[in-house]
Parts: C-alpha cells; structure tokens; sequence
C-alpha cells in the first residue's frame, strides 16, 4: 500500500515537473522569437534608412553630374537625355542581375537570422 503511494507521489511529481518544463519551453520559444523579430525588424530599419539616405544623396549627384555635363556638351537638355540613358542602362543591368544582387543575399540573411548554425556545422566544413 505505501509502495503505491510511493508510486502515485512519485509519477504525481514527475507531471508536475513535465508541466513546469513544458511551460519553460513555451516562453524560451516565445523569447526567441521575439529575439529572432527584433533582429529582422532592426535589419529592415538600417537597410530602410540607408536606402532613404542613399536615394537623396544620389538625386543631388545626379543633379551635380546632369550640370556638369550640361556645362561641358554645351547644351543642358543632351546633359538631361544623357544621364536619363545612362539610368536606363543601369536600370537594365540591375534587373538583369536582380537574383544574384538581392533575393539570394536577402535569403541567405533570412536563413542566417533565423536559423542559427550550430558549432558542429560550423567545424564540419573545415
């Protein structure tokens, strides 16, 4: 009789210690995935004012470079039309390269953020 208490006392600790656990796991994951969003968020906010920045600042060199050449054809407009050309070429070679230049590296950072490698895959290259 006292060994089945034992038993029930004992089988009764050990839910009560997968529960604990259990509810252990549940916030180590919760925490890591807030982990994991804050890091993707504050990616996106760097790369979004970058972009932001970069942009103005290659308007105004754009603006620079169409007067200069302006001035140096001798003809405003042909400067305008030149650098729109020349935007156009880019443009095209941007689109050509799109996958290697922007969703390859945007998936390997996905894949980076939020799947970690672990130190054994890290030494199995080597």
């Amino acid at each position: 009789m006292a060994k089945d208490q034992d038993i029930q006392a004992t089988l009764t600790e050990m839910l009560l210690e997968a529960k604990k656990y259990f509810s252990l796991q549940k916030k180590y994951l919760r925490y890591t995935a807030a982990e994991q969003f804050t890091l993707v968020i504050s990616k996106i906010a760097i790369i979004l004012v970058l972009a932001i920045v970069g942009f103005v600042a290659f308007v105004f060199l754009g603006l620079a470079f169409v007067y200069w050449l302006g001035a140096t054809i001798g003809n405003l407009a042909l400067g305008f039309l030149l650098y729109a050309l020349l935007l156009l070429i880019l443009l095209i070679v941007f689109y050509c390269n799109r996958r290697k230049w922007i969703i390859l590296p945007l998936a390997k950072l996905m894949m980076q953020t939020f799947i970690p490698q672990k130190e054994e895959d890290v030494h199995d290259g080597e």
